[in-house]
């Protein structure tokens, strides 16, 4: 069976994780889940990660920290960050960081499942993208001219 896509969910409510862990796995997709911040943080050291579902409000690093750090050590991530203690101040921080998406709880499993979705077409469309222009860059570095004659082939490693 293949998955849909590899989701971390994090937080520290030991029934909310595991039942969101469970309605993501029945949905198809490979599905890891940790307690805490900085096992967050670890997890996506070490494996691969196209959507973190993550708690605010957790004890030690609260979310926002998490997506911080997440921000630094892998960029592409698409991050939803669910909350029971939304306000103007954290949504506002969770788009200065570039949060995919800000759900208050109790969000039912097709919100979640629908957010999950449009972040895995958005990190697909930013990959294709991406390729698209590192293509076309390494294209059109193959040869440049310069003005006084000066020819660089950067392909056969060659300066005329």
């Amino acid at each position: 069976m293949t998955t849909k896509g590899n989701i971390l969910v994090v937080d520290d409510e030991p029934v909310e994780r595991q039942a969101l862990t469970e309605i993501l796995r029945l949905e198809g997709y490979y599905v890891a889940s940790v307690a805490n911040g900085e096992a967050a943080i670890d997890h996506i050291r070490s494996n691969s990660v196209d959507v973190m579902i993550l708690d605010l409000r957790m004890p030690g690093m609260n979310g926002l920290d998490v997506v911080k750090v997440v921000r630094r050590i892998a960029p592409d991530i698409e991050i939803v960050l669910l909350t029971a203690h939304g306000s103007m101040e954290t949504a506002i921080d969770a788009l200065r960081n570039r949060v995919h998406d800000y759900l208050l709880k109790p969000a039912t499993p097709s919100q979640i499942l629908d957010s999950l979705e449009r972040g895995l077409a958005r990190r697909k469309s930013v990959t294709q993208e991406r390729k698209r222009l590192l293509s076309t860059l390494d294209e059109s570095r193959a040869v440049i001219a310069l003005d006084d004659g000066v020819v660089i082939d950067f392909g056969r490693r060659v300066v005329q």
